[in-house]
Protein backbone atom coordinates (compact mmCIF):
# COMPACT_ATOMS: atom_id res chain seq x y z
CA UNK A 1 0.00 0.00 0.00
CA UNK A 2 1.41 3.59 -0.53
CA UNK A 3 -0.44 4.23 2.49
CA UNK A 4 1.44 2.50 4.67
CA UNK A 5 5.47 3.69 5.88
CA UNK A 6 6.43 1.00 8.18
CA UNK A 7 8.93 -1.94 7.46
CA UNK A 8 7.53 -5.46 7.82
CA UNK A 9 10.32 -5.32 10.81
CA UNK A 10 9.33 -2.06 11.87
CA UNK A 11 5.20 -3.41 12.24
CA UNK A 12 6.08 -6.52 13.94
CA UNK A 13 8.00 -4.68 16.56
CA UNK A 14 5.33 -1.99 16.76
CA UNK A 15 2.83 -4.36 17.96
CA UNK A 16 4.79 -6.95 19.72
CA UNK A 17 6.22 -3.40 21.91
CA UNK A 18 1.95 -3.15 22.42
CA UNK A 19 2.06 -6.60 23.58
CA UNK A 20 -0.62 -7.75 20.37
CA UNK A 21 0.29 -11.48 19.64
CA UNK A 22 -1.68 -11.42 16.12
CA UNK A 23 -2.67 -8.86 13.34
CA UNK A 24 -4.17 -8.83 10.21
CA UNK A 25 -2.14 -7.16 7.38
CA UNK A 26 -4.32 -5.56 4.59
CA UNK A 27 -2.97 -3.58 2.49
CA UNK A 28 -4.81 -1.80 -0.26
CA UNK A 29 -6.10 -4.26 -3.22
CA UNK A 30 -6.08 -3.51 -6.70
CA UNK A 31 -8.30 -0.54 -7.09
CA UNK A 32 -7.19 1.39 -4.56
CA UNK A 33 -4.10 3.01 -3.42
CA UNK A 34 -1.53 -0.01 -4.51
CA UNK A 35 2.06 -0.11 -4.83
CA UNK A 36 0.89 -3.11 -7.01
CA UNK A 37 1.61 -3.25 -10.53
CA UNK A 38 -1.43 -2.34 -12.63
CA UNK A 39 -3.60 -3.73 -15.53
CA UNK A 40 -0.82 -3.68 -17.88
CA UNK A 41 0.62 -7.00 -16.19
CA UNK A 42 -1.11 -10.13 -16.09
CA UNK A 43 -3.32 -10.94 -13.27
CA UNK A 44 -1.26 -13.38 -11.91
CA UNK A 45 1.68 -11.36 -11.94
CA UNK A 46 0.28 -8.51 -10.52
CA UNK A 47 -1.06 -11.36 -7.22
CA UNK A 48 1.95 -12.40 -6.82
CA UNK A 49 3.26 -8.93 -6.31
CA UNK A 50 0.41 -7.75 -4.05
CA UNK A 51 0.80 -10.72 -1.72
CA UNK A 52 4.89 -10.31 -1.45
CA UNK A 53 4.21 -7.52 1.23
CA UNK A 54 1.66 -9.77 3.36
CA UNK A 55 4.53 -12.70 3.05
CA UNK A 56 7.40 -10.34 4.01
CA UNK A 57 5.28 -9.28 7.53
CA UNK A 58 4.59 -12.98 7.79
CA UNK A 59 8.35 -13.79 7.51
CA UNK A 60 8.90 -11.57 10.02
CA UNK A 61 6.27 -12.17 12.70
CA UNK A 62 7.11 -16.03 12.30
CA UNK A 63 10.43 -15.18 13.11
CA UNK A 64 9.34 -12.82 16.35
CA UNK A 65 6.49 -14.42 17.68
CA UNK A 66 3.58 -12.63 16.37
CA UNK A 67 0.49 -14.38 14.12
CA UNK A 68 -0.05 -12.45 10.98
CA UNK A 69 -3.38 -12.84 9.14
CA UNK A 70 -3.90 -12.26 5.26
CA UNK A 71 -6.20 -9.71 4.64
CA UNK A 72 -7.04 -6.56 1.77
CA UNK A 73 -8.38 -3.51 1.87
CA UNK A 74 -11.04 -3.29 -1.64
CA UNK A 75 -11.33 -0.27 -2.88
CA UNK A 76 -14.72 0.27 -5.42
CA UNK A 77 -12.99 0.78 -8.89
CA UNK A 78 -14.63 3.33 -10.81
CA UNK A 79 -15.16 1.47 -13.94
CA UNK A 80 -16.88 -1.33 -12.26
CA UNK A 81 -19.97 0.07 -10.70
CA UNK A 82 -21.45 3.31 -12.14
CA UNK A 83 -24.99 2.75 -12.08
CA UNK A 84 -24.65 2.49 -8.04
CA UNK A 85 -21.95 5.35 -8.09
CA UNK A 86 -20.32 3.58 -5.06
CA UNK A 87 -16.75 4.19 -6.97
CA UNK A 88 -14.14 4.65 -3.80
CA UNK A 89 -16.14 3.08 -0.91
CA UNK A 90 -13.74 0.88 0.98
CA UNK A 91 -14.28 -2.42 2.47
CA UNK A 92 -11.52 -4.43 4.75
CA UNK A 93 -11.63 -8.15 3.66
CA UNK A 94 -10.49 -11.24 6.41
CA UNK A 95 -11.00 -14.83 5.61
CA UNK A 96 -9.81 -15.71 2.62
CA UNK A 97 -6.96 -16.49 1.16
CA UNK A 98 -4.45 -15.86 -1.65
CA UNK A 99 -5.43 -18.87 -3.57
CA UNK A 100 -9.26 -17.50 -3.16
CA UNK A 101 -8.48 -14.33 -4.75
CA UNK A 102 -6.63 -16.31 -7.27
CA UNK A 103 -9.63 -18.14 -8.58
CA UNK A 104 -12.58 -15.56 -7.82
CA UNK A 105 -10.64 -12.42 -7.08
CA UNK A 106 -11.50 -10.15 -10.46
CA UNK A 107 -12.09 -7.36 -7.86
CA UNK A 108 -11.67 -4.93 -11.45
CA UNK A 109 -14.56 -6.21 -13.40
CA UNK A 110 -17.13 -7.60 -10.69
CA UNK A 111 -20.00 -5.45 -9.59
CA UNK A 112 -19.09 -4.57 -5.94
CA UNK A 113 -22.12 -6.46 -4.58
CA UNK A 114 -21.96 -9.39 -6.25
CA UNK A 115 -18.01 -9.56 -5.03
CA UNK A 116 -18.63 -8.77 -1.38
CA UNK A 117 -21.53 -11.48 -1.13
CA UNK A 118 -19.00 -13.63 -3.16
CA UNK A 119 -16.70 -12.73 0.05
CA UNK A 120 -18.99 -14.04 2.51
CA UNK A 121 -20.32 -17.09 0.66
CA UNK A 122 -16.36 -18.04 0.92
CA UNK A 123 -16.37 -17.94 4.40
CA UNK A 124 -14.69 -14.39 4.49
CA UNK A 125 -16.00 -11.36 6.24
CA UNK A 126 -16.32 -7.89 4.97
CA UNK A 127 -15.85 -4.60 7.11
CA UNK A 128 -16.94 -1.17 5.37
CA UNK A 129 -13.87 0.73 6.36
CA UNK A 130 -14.63 4.65 6.92
CA UNK A 131 -17.56 4.70 5.94
CA UNK A 132 -18.32 8.83 6.59
CA UNK A 133 -14.63 9.75 5.07
CA UNK A 134 -15.02 12.45 2.88
CA UNK A 135 -12.21 14.11 1.41
CA UNK A 136 -11.64 16.07 -1.93
CA UNK A 137 -9.50 13.77 -3.57
CA UNK A 138 -11.05 10.64 -2.09
CA UNK A 139 -14.58 10.29 -1.75
CA UNK A 140 -17.19 13.04 -2.60
CA UNK A 141 -20.14 11.20 -1.08
CA UNK A 142 -21.24 8.54 1.33
CA UNK A 143 -22.11 5.03 0.25
CA UNK A 144 -23.54 2.64 2.95
CA UNK A 145 -23.77 -0.82 1.74
CA UNK A 146 -25.69 -2.77 5.27
CA UNK A 147 -26.55 -5.52 3.11
CA UNK A 148 -22.71 -6.78 2.04
CA UNK A 149 -21.04 -6.31 5.19
CA UNK A 150 -20.45 -7.39 8.93
CA UNK A 151 -19.09 -5.20 10.64
CA UNK A 152 -18.04 -1.31 10.10
CA UNK A 153 -14.55 0.12 11.01
CA UNK A 154 -15.79 3.12 13.80
CA UNK A 155 -12.33 4.48 14.79
CA UNK A 156 -10.29 5.27 11.78
CA UNK A 157 -6.92 7.62 12.71
CA UNK A 158 -5.64 8.43 9.16
CA UNK A 159 -7.14 11.08 8.31
CA UNK A 160 -10.64 11.00 10.13
CA UNK A 161 -12.59 13.21 11.88
CA UNK A 162 -14.18 12.93 15.61
CA UNK A 163 -17.81 13.31 13.63
CA UNK A 164 -16.84 10.65 11.10
CA UNK A 165 -16.14 8.11 13.46
CA UNK A 166 -18.91 9.05 15.23
CA UNK A 167 -21.58 8.68 12.23
CA UNK A 168 -20.04 5.48 11.65
CA UNK A 169 -20.23 4.18 15.26
CA UNK A 170 -24.22 4.75 15.11
CA UNK A 171 -24.64 3.53 11.56
CA UNK A 172 -22.87 -0.11 13.24
CA UNK A 173 -25.10 -0.08 16.02
CA UNK A 174 -28.08 0.80 14.15
CA UNK A 175 -27.64 -2.17 11.70
CA UNK A 176 -26.41 -4.46 15.01
CA UNK A 177 -22.81 -4.81 13.44
CA UNK A 178 -19.51 -5.42 15.20
CA UNK A 179 -17.17 -2.55 15.52
CA UNK A 180 -13.29 -2.13 14.56
CA UNK A 181 -10.29 0.80 14.33
CA UNK A 182 -7.67 0.61 11.84
CA UNK A 183 -5.11 3.02 10.94
CA UNK A 184 -2.94 3.10 7.45
CA UNK A 185 0.08 2.47 9.02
Amino acid sequence: SKCGQFTPEQLVDTFLSQDYTGIFSTNHFFCGNTAAPGPEKEWKYRLEKFCDAYRAVKDEGDKKGLDVFFGFEYTVPHTVDPIANNAGCDFLVFGVDEKWLENYGDVETCPTRQYLNRIREAGGTVIQAHPYRLEERYMDHICLMPDCVDGVEVINTSPNTIESNTLARVYADYFGFFHTAGSDI
